[in-house]
C-alpha cells in the first residue's frame, strides 16, 4: 500500500494534538489507466452487476438547447460590440508594436492575426439558451466506482454487503452536476453477472464519463475544514467543525506556514477518494443535511486532478506514480466538471441505504 501522508503533518499535530479527536479516515483511490474486470475495484470499469437486475437510468430534467432568430436590434448591438472589440484589438497591436525589439515576434504575429479576423455577418443571427427538460428517453447511467469492503476502512458498509457501486448520469442537472446512484451488494450473491454493460445513450460531455482505471487504495486520516477567508472579510465565519478557539489558533498557525504546508494542504488528501471530510462545510446546508436531520458525509470525492506533487509517496508506491508536469498523469480519470472545485457524493451516515443522496460541486 502506498504511503502519502505528508511528513510535515507531524508539525501540525505536534502543535495541536487535540486535532486527533476530529480525525476521519479517508481512502485515496489513486486511479491509474488500466483494464479492470468486473471482479476488481475500479474507477470507470465494468461492474459486477446481476444480469436479472435492470440497469439504472435517469429521468431527471437535463439542459436542452433552445434557439430563436435575433431581432434587428439584437443584431445591430452584436455588430457594434464586434466592431468595438476589433478596435480594441488593433489598439493592443499598436501598443505591442511600440515596444519594438522588446516584444516577441510570435506574440505580435498572434495579436495581428486576432485583430485581422473578419467580424461576424451583419445580418440577423440566432439567440441560444438552455432550459431544463425531460429528454425523450431515460438516460443510461455510466459506472463511476466499484470498491470492495476489504480495500477501505473509510466507508461504513451496511450489514450483509461488501461491495459499493456508484453510477451517475453523464450530464448536468439542476444542481449543475451529474446525478449519482449508489448500490450496496454482497459480491458472492452475484452468481450470474451481466456480461456487457449497456452503452451510454446520452453523454453531454466526454469529461463526464470516467476512463477505466485500476485503483490502489490507501487509508489516510483527514481533519475538519476551517474558513480560509481573512478575518476582516465580510464572508468570514467559523465552520464549526471544531471549537472556535481551536479553529482560530489553527488558522493563525497556518498563516505562518509555506503554502505547501498550510492547514488546507495538510488536513485533506487530494484526488479521488472515499470517506473523509467535506471541504467546504459552510453554505448549501440544504444539500448537506439529510431529511432525517443527520449531517451528511462524503461517500465519494472526485477531482479533475490527482495533484501528484502535493501528497507524493514516501518511497516506492508499488505502481506508476506519474509526472506532475504531464497532464495525462495528473488527470488519469479524464473527469472534469469544474477546475475550481470537487464533485462530492454525500450520504447519510445513519441510513446510507434508505435515505437519498446529495451531490454538490464545491468552490
Amino acid at each position: 500500500m502506498p504511503v502519502t501522508t505528508p511528513v510535515a503533518r507531524a508539525a501540525l499535530l505536534g502543535r495541536f494534538p487535540e486535532l486527533t479527536r476530529y480525525g476521519r479516515t479517508a481512502t485515496r483511490l489513486h486511479p491509474r489507466p488500466g483494464a479492470p474486470t468486473a471482479q476488481d475495484s475500479s474507477v470507470g470499469g465494468p461492474l459486477l452487476w446481476p444480469s436479472d437486475e435492470a440497469w439504472p437510468t435517469c429521468t431527471l430534467r437535463h439542459p436542452v438547447e433552445k434557439q430563436r432568430p435575433e431581432t434587428e436590434q439584437e443584431a445591430a448591438r452584436r455588430h457594434a460590440q464586434s466592431v468595438e472589440a476589433r478596435s480594441r484589438k488593433w489598439l493592443h497591436v499598436a501598443e505591442l508594436e511600440a515596444l519594438g525589439d522588446r516584444i516577441a515576434p510570435e506574440l505580435l504575429a498572434r495579436a495581428r492575426a486576432s485583430a485581422a479576423t473578419p467580424p461576424p455577418p451583419t445580418g440577423p443571427g440566432s439567440v441560444t439558451w438552455h432550459e431544463y427538460e425531460q429528454l425523450p428517453e431515460p438516460v443510461v447511467l455510466v459506472p463511476v466506482l466499484q470498491l470492495h469492503r476489504r480495500e477501505t476502512s473509510a466507508v461504513p458498509f451496511p450489514d450483509g454487503t461488501d461491495l459499493l457501486q456508484i453510477l451517475w448520469c453523464p450530464g448536468r442537472h439542476e444542481n449543475h452536476g451529474p446525478a449519482a446512484r449508489v448500490f450496496w451488494r454482497d459480491a458472492a450473491s452475484v452468481t450470474d453477472p451481466l456480461p456487457v454493460m449497456p452503452a451510454p445513450n446520452h453523454v453531454e460531455r466526454e469529461t463526464f464519463v470516467p476512463r477505466p482505471c485500476v485503483v490502489h487504495p490507501e487509508d489516510v486520516v483527514e481533519y475538519p475544514p476551517i474558513c480560509l477567508l481573512p478575518r476582516e472579510d465580510e464572508g468570514y465565519e467559523h465552520f464549526g467543525m471544531m471549537p472556535a478557539e481551536l479553529e482560530d489558533a489553527v488558522r493563525r498557525w497556518s498563516d505562518g506556514q509555506p503554502e505547501r504546508d498550510d492547514y488546507d494542504n495538510l488536513s485533506r488528501a487530494p484526488g479521488w477518494k472515499v470517506g473523509g471530510w467535506d471541504p467546504s462545510s459552510a453554505g448549501t446546508e440544504n444539500l448537506r443535511t439529510c431529511e432525517c436531520g443527520a449531517r451528511m458525509r462524503p461517500l465519494l470525492s472526485t477531482d479533475y486532478s490527482e495533484w501528484l506533487d502535493l501528497w507524493p509517496p514516501q518511497g516506492d508506491p508499488g505502481f506508476h506514480w506519474g509526472d506532475p508536469m504531464r497532464w495525462q498523469d495528473r488527470e488519469p480519470t479524464g473527469v472534469n466538471f469544474t477546475r475550481s472545485g470537487e464533485y462530492l457524493v454525500l450520504s447519510c451516515p445513519a441510513e446510507p441505504q434508505q435515505h437519498p443522496l446529495s451531490y454538490v460541486i464545491t468552490h
